[in-house]
């Protein structure tokens, strides 16, 4: 995994109204809360058959370090700047990840649109991928 300081950065004199990266679609309320049986660690078990995953590809050991390090600093519940990050949009714990994993997975593996800056390094979003499809189940 690539650790780099915190992902939320924008450019000096960057338009940050609406949210960037997001459709006017994607504003509104989030989805309704996931029924699912929960596995020990994540709290969710839907994972795919297919699936291969290391040890420790849960959300303690691979998600919350990655949420910390690349959203965190736009979509944490104390982040001191938000750059025009919704407030409801936090990705702190397991179940709001889990809550937003639609329109994570539509701004940052399908447009690149998110973090803010650049989108995330290949290596890190086949990682993500892995983990919205494996651990998640979507």
């Amino acid at each position: 995994m690539i650790l780099v300081a915190s992902g939320c950065t924008v450019a000096e004199n960057e338009d940050t109204q609406p949210h960037p990266g997001m459709t006017l679609e994607e504003t509104g309320e989030p989805e309704d809360a996931h029924e699912s049986t929960q596995s020990p660690d994540t709290g969710f078990q839907d994972a795919s058959d297919d699936c291969d995953v290391p040890p420790g590809f849960n959300w303690s050991g691979w998600g919350q370090p990655f949420f910390r390090t690349w959203c965190a600093g736009c979509h944490g519940g104390n982040a001191p700047e938000r750059y025009g990050a919704p407030e409801w949009l936090v990705f702190d714990t397991e179940a709001q990840v889990y809550e937003h994993r639609a329109l994570i997975h539509s701004s940052v593996l399908e447009r690149g649109s998110m973090p803010l800056g650049g989108g995330l390094p290949a290596q890190e979003a086949a990682s993500l991928a892995l983990f919205l499809r494996c651990v998640f189940g979507s």
